[in-house]
């Protein structure tokens, strides 16, 4: 079960959108489980800079696959 949570997030994050972010917005939303439609509990959502991928934060999702990332600066991420 935790090696299709890890391929699942790995295909994500490789499928990652970018997004233009606004002074201390934030990201969130909620991660499923596309092939058994469950949610991802304690699933690692990473979220970096465009320009040279560095990490600026990540967090643990809950037992119901919900994240938020709060108070990021206007910039462009992955």
């Amino acid at each position: 079960m935790f090696m299709k949570k890890l391929i699942l997030l790995s295909c994500l994050i490789a499928s990652a959108f970018i997004t233009q972010a606004q002074v201390n917005g934030s990201v969130k939303g909620k991660l499923i489980d596309t092939t058994i439609k469950q949610p991802l509990s304690e699933a690692t959502v990473s979220v970096m800079l465009l320009k040279d991928s560095s990490l600026v934060s990540f967090i643990i999702s809950d037992k119901k696959g919900i994240f938020e990332i709060p108070n990021l600066d206007a910039g462009d991420y992955l």
